[in-house]
């Protein structure tokens, strides 16, 4: 054989080498990134599942309002175990009973701590005075609206980013459903000193909202705000879809993204008090 032969057959055999090596990088390459995407998978699954199976409820409580009803609800929840990642951004509230149903999304960061606009509330059915600030966001816009009656008696819910919604009215002590035709609100009531409506009640068409934690112990003061670790102690602060009664029982259920809820009944005190109102949970 020439040399020129054997220089071409060299020549072949590494090529096909280069070509096996580069097809075997490119293997391993993609076997990693899959490999890789997989565990980043497992690893937000776990996170969202861990977020329900890792708290332990250590308290549940409400304050009585002035008609002695309960509607402002504070959780308290402890994390057992690490969970890197963790928190409430996947995770919703699901509230069951036998007057009313609602689903309620964590606020996110920088929310305030109390029941308004930029902190916890649930569309329900509702009781303001006239007039008055509405502490819920009824139109999707992060603003409050307001209850106001005009200079005929007529009252009305302004909406900053809708058509305002006429109540009613009263005429010799009784009140006049004048409810307009809307997207928000299924019913209204009123309660009237002559011709002048003093409050009102209505009934959201749809009954959701948002809930809100606080950290009551934190392991890692430098953890971002709605993530926690072992041995946290956090509030999850949410209003119920109604005033409740002495001696009502709802269901609370903590559904994460994917994986099992966690869900816990609370029954409220057999005869109504003032001040703190501990719930009884199993």
């Amino acid at each position: 054989m020439s040399k020129r032969g054997e220089m071409g057959i060299s020549t072949m055999l590494i090529m096909i080498a280069f070509i096996v090596i580069a097809g075997a990088i490119a293997a391993l390459m993609i076997w990693s990134a899959n490999s890789l995407e997989q565990e980043a998978f497992k690893n937000e699954q776990k996170a969202e599942q861990f977020v329900t199976g890792s708290l332990q409820l250590v308290d549940i409580y409400s304050m009585y309002q002035e008609d002695n009803t309960l509607r402002n609800v504070s959780m308290t929840m402890k994390l057992l175990v690490d969970c890197e990642g963790c928190g409430f951004s996947d995770m919703t509230i699901s509230i069951t009973s036998d007057q009313a149903t609602a689903s309620l999304n964590y606020r996110g960061q920088g929310h305030t701590h109390d029941h308004s606009v930029d902190g916890f509330y649930t569309k329900g059915f509702e009781s303001y005075p006239v007039p008055s600030t509405v502490g819920e966001d009824i139109d999707g816009d992060n603003v409050s609206e307001t209850i106001s009656a005009d200079v005929n008696g007529l009252v009305s819910i302004d909406l900053s980013n809708d058509a305002d919604i006429v109540l009613g009215n009263c005429s010799a002590g009784t009140f006049i459903d004048q409810l307009s035709i809307n997207s928000y609100i299924t019913s209204v009531s009123g309660t009237c000193s002559g011709n002048t409506v003093t409050n009102v009640e209505y009934e959201m068409i749809q009954k959701g909202g948002y809930y809100v934690t606080e950290y009551l112990k934190q392991s890692n003061p430098r953890a971002v705000e709605g993530k926690f670790n072992k041995g946290d102690i956090i509030n999850i602060m949410f209003e119920m879809p109604y005033n409740m009664g002495e001696e009502e029982t709802a269901t609370i259920s903590l559904i994460p993204k994917s994986g099992i809820a966690q869900t816990m009944m609370f029954t409220t005190p057999q005869t109504a008090s003032i001040g703190r109102a501990s719930l009884s949970h199993y």
